[in-house]
Parts: structure tokens; C-alpha cells; sequence
């Protein structure tokens, strides 16, 4: 986890980071201008290791998190680490999660099966920049 200057967060969380532009709402992404100017691939999407991934189970003060700050959580690419970014979510109620997407229409399908109807109270869904 990564502490922030973001008004609205205290840290942020990459689970994995890149990112393809789905709508104009993606025209200024700053994850593309950060990571091309790390000489990284903006489009490519890539998991973190192991020991980022899990680093807010070590971290027991709780904190408001927007994780996937690099990336989208919804994107179709990471639908294979989904479920264990979902885990740590879960077992890890001390800590908030922002989640902003782009890509609402997924949201529902990449929903976690014991989401329920209010899902997990430890979880902030948004959206932002959206437009068709």
C-alpha cells in the first residue's frame, strides 16, 4: 500500500496495474502518462507479486484504501486474480475500500458470490469518467 496525496483517499492499492481506454472519459488517464514515463507498457496489465498483493492483511491500522489506482478493477484482463483481491477485501473489515471503474456493465458478473444484496460493508463502488 501506498500513501496518497489524493484528496479524497489516504492509500492506495494496486493489485495489478495497466490498463486498455474503454470511453472518453479515459482521454487524460494519468496511469498511462505515469507508467510510460516509467518506460512500462500502460497497456498491459500485470498482477503484483505476491507479497504487494497481500500487504494489506500485514497492515492492522485501518485505513480508507482506493485500490486499482494503476489500473481498473473490473478489467477484463485481471478476471483471474479478481477472486483473491476479493478475499483479502473481504478478510480485511478494518480497512475501506474505494473501487472506481469505467467499466460498469461488469460489474455485477465480477461480483464475488457471497456479495449478496448490500454487499460487503467495507467496500465503496463507484463510477467516474463514464461515457459511452
Amino acid at each position: 500500500m501506498q500513501k496518497t496525496v489524493i484528496g479524497w483517499t489516504n492509500y492506495t492499492h494496486n493489485f495489478w496495474t495497466g490498463c486498455q481506454k474503454v470511453s472518453t472519459g479515459c482521454k487524460f488517464c494519468y496511469m498511462h502518462r505515469m507508467l510510460e514515463g516509467k518506460g512500462k507498457n500502460p497497456n498491459r496489465v500485470v498482477k503484483a507479486n505476491n507479497k504487494s498483493f497481500a500487504a494489506p492483511f500485514f497492515d492492522k491500522k485501518p485505513k480508507m484504501i482506493f485500490t486499482c489506482s494503476m489500473s481498473d478493477f473490473f478489467i477484463e484482463e485481471a478476471d483471474l486474480w479478481r477472486i483473491d483481491a476479493w478475499r483479502i477485501i473481504k478478510e480485511t473489515p478494518w480497512h475501506t475500500w474505494q473501487i472506481l471503474t469505467k467499466r460498469p456493465e461488469r460489474i455485477r458478473e465480477c461480483l464475488p458470490d457471497d456479495w449478496g444484496e448490500n454487499g460487503y460493508p467495507n467496500v465503496w463502488l463507484g463510477v467516474t469518467g463514464y461515457s459511452a
